[in-house]
């Protein structure tokens, strides 16, 4: 008698949750104990569609009305009939993931969610995953304050590829492509989609007004967040322009080599710190300073109110920067930027999880609650 296999709807929005799919597809398709489907909606879809090519990959429309969202997942579950739901958690608005937790919620699906930060949830429409795939024992800890889930730690899946990388080699050619030498210095400053938020605005013509503390010799690099739209990219750039310094704007299609080149890496709370915190802890000597901002009220109330956090992780563990003052980002900035700074949150990257065999611990649940 042949065991019947799961088939697993696997879906993603934001770019985290791409590329921590990309790695799991791979490995799943390997698994002959499961059936899976990959759903994505934009920006998600066309990362996916570069890192996993050869995988059939159905589009997820772009909407924003709850119920559009809700009535587009019911009929993708009615046809794909999934018997177990595996999302992403995406925001701060509502997307495919979401919808699909809330209509599988509907339909009695059990329902898994791949969680990109520490403690992050999305109950924007009402309904969170049962179980959550987390980065480790404080995410798991945080996540279960916020709701009763099951959580289970399995490292951070979306960088499992990353000890394949020659990262002195990524370093090298992007700083070439960037003109650099190596007495310059390149400081990275990392877009969200809050271009909304005044707060997010306000932090970044602060920022630009310390740049000039930086030495001749540096040069901004902006990455826009994928989810940004021209006019909030145009405005940034012209924001960062005002501090007088060479600015490029980073269009490649992966974030990780321009990471590899920095030599600080500025957000005020992206998950693109915690990649280049990972390619620290791969790398043979320090690439760079992890430095967030959160000093202004409004954009630092608003983080603690969406992620129920009242700080960001790790800075809690030493291996990152924080300035939560105005008056302070000046001498932070400063700090950041000396080897010493750079030292430290290389040594302390080294407490993150290994990450090389979070897709085997995520396939090996989904099959062990199925045969239950």
């Amino acid at each position: 008698m042949t065991t019947p296999r799961p088939r697993i709807l696997i879906s993603a929005r934001d770019p985290a949750t791409a590329h921590a799919v990309g790695p799991l597809v791979r490995y799943a398709r390997t698994d002959s104990r499961i059936r899976f489907t990959l759903l994505a909606q934009s920006p998600a879809l066309e990362i996916l569609q570069r890192s996993v090519p050869d995988v059939r990959l159905l589009s997820f429309p772009t909407l924003s009305e709850p119920k559009q969202l809700l009535t587009a997942a019911r009929s993708l579950l009615e046809q794909i009939e999934p018997d177990m739901i595996l999302s992403g958690v995406s925001g701060p608005d509502s997307g495919v993931d979401e919808a699909l937790l809330a209509a599988g919620g509907q339909q009695g699906i059990p329902r898994y969610a791949l969680q990109s930060f520490w403690g992050d949830i999305n109950d924007s429409l009402g309904e969170v995953a049962e179980t959550f795939f987390v980065l480790d024992r404080q995410a798991a800890r945080l996540t279960r304050q916020r709701y009763p889930v099951r959580t289970i730690p399995i490292g951070s899946l979306r960088h499992a590829d990353y000890a394949t990388f020659d990262i002195p080699g990524m370093r090298r050619l992007r700083r070439k492509q960037l003109g650099l030498d190596s007495r310059q210095r390149l400081v990275g400053v990392f877009g969200q989609p809050l271009g909304d938020r005044p707060g997010y605005l306000e932090t970044l013509h602060h920022l630009a007004a310390k740049s000039t503390i930086f030495p001749p010799c540096t040069t901004l690099l902006y990455r826009p967040h994928p989810k940004e739209t021209d006019a909030q990219r145009d405005r940034t750039l012209t924001i960062l322009r005002q501090a007088g310094l060479t600015v490029h704007l980073d269009s490649e299609p992966l974030a990780e080599p321009s990471l590899c080149a920095c030599d600080l890496v500025v957000s005020a709370f992206s998950s693109c710190g915690l990649d280049a915190l990972y390619l620290n802890a791969l790398s043979p000597q320090p690439l760079n300073s992890v430095l967030y901002l959160l000093f202004n009220p409004d954009l630092r109330d608003w983080y603690r109110s969406y992620t129920r956090l009242s700080d960001i992780p790790p800075v809690s563990a030493g291996m990152a920067l924080l300035c939560s003052e105005p008056d302070e980002l000046a001498s932070t900035l400063q700090y950041a930027m000396q080897p010493r700074a750079r030292e430290r949150c290389w040594k302390k990257s080294d407490q993150l999880s290994p990450p090389q065999q979070a897709a085997r611990k995520i396939i090996d649940t989904l099959v062990a609650d199925f045969d239950v």
